[in-house]
């Protein structure tokens, strides 16, 4: 499947260390128009590796190529993940809003 902006998804960031003993665990993402801002993430609770987060309906606001990475911090440590890119495309339009009727065609009256 492809993601599209409104989508609920969860993303899955492969690491090679285990995660589960870090107090800061965020998925640091740049919109494609250059902002920046984070989510907080959770190891996987099957393999510790991979940061996990779920978005919700706001959180892929914009369409085109989203650059996200884990970072991890804990009282010694800081450290970043490699940069990977999801892009997030427009869906169309949602089913409510076509219509199933079909198209009228006018024909002409006489008296």
């Amino acid at each position: 499947m492809e993601t599209f902006v409104g989508d609920t998804v969860e993303l899955q960031l492969y690491t090679t260390i285990d995660l589960s003993a870090y107090t800061t665990l965020l998925i640091i993402f740049r919109r494609p128009d250059g902002t920046t801002g984070f989510w907080i993430a959770a190891p996987d609770g099957v393999d510790p590796t991979i940061a996990v987060y779920t978005t919700v309906e706001a959180d892929l606001n914009m369409v085109g190529k989203w650059k996200l990475h884990v970072y991890a911090e804990d009282g010694t440590f800081r450290g970043h993940g490699r940069i990977c890119e999801l892009m997030v495309l427009e869906a169309l339009s949602p089913v409510d809003d076509v219509t199933s009727l079909a198209p009228t065609t006018l024909v002409p009256t006489t008296v």
